[in-house]
């Protein structure tokens, strides 16, 4: 009877040894279908990923941050040499759908420079897809310049998580495309601290500190070019997003637009102290901003036309039952 209960005690083990064994085969297939993990260290291994990132086969790839990292004059130099002409992770082309783990370390310099010629959706990523989580994540003396949308962290984000960041001591810039002569219409413009424009995104314990978000646009001819122009502490534009739980302590959201002659092209200035436009459903829950909040706007000669401006504590616009 003992040698039976033994052999039982054995085929247990064996059984649990299998079924442990089963269990890694199978978080580590998991792992490879997922991407691949990588480790930052310095400035160098931070522009070999982001270059990495926008190839084919890595856009659920994850990047773990371990160590605080200042970008340095010859580091921008570098940068500017290298084949992606800035610093982003992901493009329209590879969203970027991984996992990007601060581990609560601080980026501090990052820039694109306004010598570069401007892109659409600059920021420390670019275009973000489905399944997106950018987390634990401290931004400082960031100075980013954008054409048309544009965000510290994000230009763009569909289905991203932004989970405790904080970006201090920063300053975005988006500029308006074809913003000197405007005969029929350009997109007008989207800018936020963390994601120029979010859909179906969330953000949570997200933190702007002393930040600007400003843009500073003149047209000389504007017709049929009527625009929105949205600028906010955090976000530009929110798509059936979520703001929770996130801040916008001091700072300045700022937009100034001039049209010389304008021709049924009136624009339309959106300034929010959380999140410039607001549409189909997207919400901010717990959240407040204290930044100073200002526009101007001024048409000289118009024909059917007139530049206008809103201002929010929380939002600019708000459509389509947000709240």
């Amino acid at each position: 009877m003992k040698q039976i209960k033994n052999i039982k005690n054995t085929n247990k083990i064996i059984i649990f040894v299998v079924i442990f064994a089963l269990l890694i085969f199978l978080i580590t297939m998991k792992t490879f279908a997922d991407g691949n993990v990588y480790e930052i260290n310095n400035f160098d291994e931070l522009l070999e990923m982001a270059e990495l990132s926008r190839q084919s086969g890595h856009q659920n790839d994850t990047y773990i941050l371990k160590d605080d990292i200042t970008i340095t004059e010859e580091d921008q130099e570098k940068i500017n040499n290298s084949s992606v002409k800035y610093l982003s992770f992901g493009s329209s082309d590879y969203p970027f759908k991984g996992t990007f783990d601060g581990k609560n370390h601080t980026i501090s310099n990052l820039k694109y420079e306004s010598t570069l010629d401007p892109k659409t959706d600059t920021g420390l990523f670019s275009y973000t897809g489905e399944g997106a989580v950018i987390k634990n994540l401290n931004i400082s003396n960031a100075d980013i310049q954008a054409d048309y949308r544009g965000g510290i962290i994000a230009g763009y984000s569909e289905g991203t998580v932004f989970e405790n960041i904080t970006i201090k001591n920063s300053h975005l810039f988006v500029a308006a495309a074809n913003n000197v002569l405007s005969l029929i219409t350009d997109g007008g413009i989207r800018g936020g601290a963390i994601v120029g424009e979010a859909k179906n995104s969330v953000l949570y314990n997200c933190t702007s500190i002393d930040t600007m978000v400003n843009t500073n646009n003149t047209s000389a001819v504007a017709a049929l070019s009527g625009k929105g122009l949205y600028l906010g502490g955090l976000v530009g534009t929110s798509v059936s997003t979520t703001i929770e739980y996130s801040r916008v302590e001091g700072g300045l959201v700022k937009e100034y637009y001039d049209v010389a002659v304008g021709a049924l092209g009136g624009n339309t200035l959106y300034v929010g102290g959380i999140v410039g436009q607001m549409k189909e459903q997207s919400k901010v829950i717990d959240s407040y901003s204290t930044a100073e909040l200002n526009y101007y706007c001024a048409t000289y000669v118009s024909v059917g036309a007139g530049n206008t401006g809103n201002i929010g504590g929380i939002a600019g616009a708000m459509f389509r039952k947000s709240k």
